[in-house]
C-alpha cells in the first residue's frame, strides 16, 4: 500500500521510520493494530505515561489561565506536585512576553505537509524564539542522544519555516530560535538547550528532503526491520517481525545508557494524537 497522499509528517513518524521502516510500514501505511506491550511490568509502563499525559494537561491549564492553587488541589499524586513544582520554578524564572501551549506549527517540503506539535513556544522581549518540551522520564536523556532526535530537527525547521505567519510583526532568524528540553522529575540542572543556526536550517532541511523522498520511494514490503534487534524488545510489532514474544524491562531499558533513546521513543510525553 503507497503512503496516502495527504499523509502529514510528524516526529514520530519521522522517528519511527529512522528507527525501524518495518515499524513506520505496519504503522502508518498497513495501519496494523499492536499485538503486544512495549515493556514490562505493563502496569508501571501504564502509569507512567498516563502521569505523563496528566501532566501536560496539568500545565497546559495552567498557561491558559487556571489558577496554580486550583490544579494543585486537585492533585492526588505526590509525583505530578514534585513535577509541577520543578515545571513552575523554571517557567517563573522565565521572563516570556507572548506564549503559545500544545500549539501546532506548520510547513511543507515538495508538497509534503509537516507538522510539529510543541509543548509550548514563548517568545521573549528581545526576539528569541523557545521551543520547550516537557520531559517527564526518570533519568535524563543524554544531549547527544537528543541532538539526534527528529524532534531537535524537525521542531525548529518548521518554527523557522513558518514563524512569520506567527509573529508577523517580527524578523526571526534562525539564529533566534532555541530548542529545549525541561526533565520535570528533577529540581535543578534539568534543561538542554539547543541552539539553532542558518546552516543547521540548511542541513535540516536537505535531511528531511532526502528522508522524505526515500520513504516515499520505497514499494510495499521493501521497509527493512531494524539491524538494531535490541530494540525489538521494546517494540509493539516484535512478535509479527519474529523478533520475539517477551517485552523487555523497563529497569533494563534505563540502566543502557545505549538504549537511551530507545527509552525516549517509548515516549510517555508524546502528544501528536492528544486533544486538550
Amino acid at each position: 500500500m503507497p503512503i496516502e497522499t495527504n499523509f502529514i509528517f510528524s516526529a514520530n513518524s519521522f522517528q519511527d521510520y529512522l528507527d525501524c521502516p518495518r515499524r513506520f510500514e505496519l504503522k502508518y501505511l498497513l495501519k496494523q493494530n499492536w499485538p503486544a506491550e512495549e515493556s514490562e511490568p505493563v502496569l508501571e509502563f501504564e502509569h507512567n505515561a498516563e502521569l505523563g499525559n496528566r501532566f501536560h494537561r496539568m500545565v497546559h491549564q495552567y498557561l491558559n489561565g487556571v489558577p496554580q492553587e486550583i490544579l494543585l488541589a486537585s492533585i492526588q499524586d505526590a509525583a505530578l506536585h514534585e513535577w509541577f513544582a520543578n515545571f513552575h520554578a523554571f517557567y517563573s524564572s522565565r521572563k516570556f512576553v507572548q506564549i503559545f501551549s500544545e500549539f501546532s506549527l506548520r510547513a511543507v517540503i515538495n508538497q509534503s505537509p509537516l507538522v510539529a506539535v510543541c509543548d509550548l513556544i514563548a517568545l521573549t522581549a528581545d526576539g528569541n524564539l523557545w521551543i520547550l518540551d516537557w520531559k517527564t522520564s526518570a533519568k535524563k536523556t543524554r544531549r547527544e542522544n537528543l541532538n539526534d532526535r527528529i524532534q531537535s530537527i524537525l521542531y525548529p525547521f518548521i518554527a523557522l519555516e513558518c514563524a512569520d505567519r506567527i509573529f508577523p510583526d517580527i524578523r526571526l532568524q534562525a539564529e533566534n530560535i532555541h530548542m529545549a528540553y525541561l526533565f520535570v522529575q528533577h529540581p535543578a540542572d534539568n534543561l538542554l538547550t539547543f541552539d539553532y543556526s542558518p546552516d543547521s536550517h540548511q542541513q535540516n532541511r536537505a535531511f528531511l528532503t532526502a528522508t522524505i523522498g526515500e520513504i516515499l520511494s520505497k514499494e510495499p514490503g521493501t521497509f527493512e526491520c531494524t539491524a538494531e534487534a535490541r530494540r525489538c524488545r521494546f517494540c509493539v510489532y516484535r512478535s509479527l517481525c519474529e523478533r520475539g514474544i517477551t517485552a523487555g524491562n523497563l529497569a533494563e531499558l534505563e540502566d543502557a545508557s545505549d538504549l537511551q533513546d530507545t527509552l525516549s521513543n517509548l515516549d510517555f510525553d508524546a502528544q501528536e494524537e492528544i486533544a486538550f
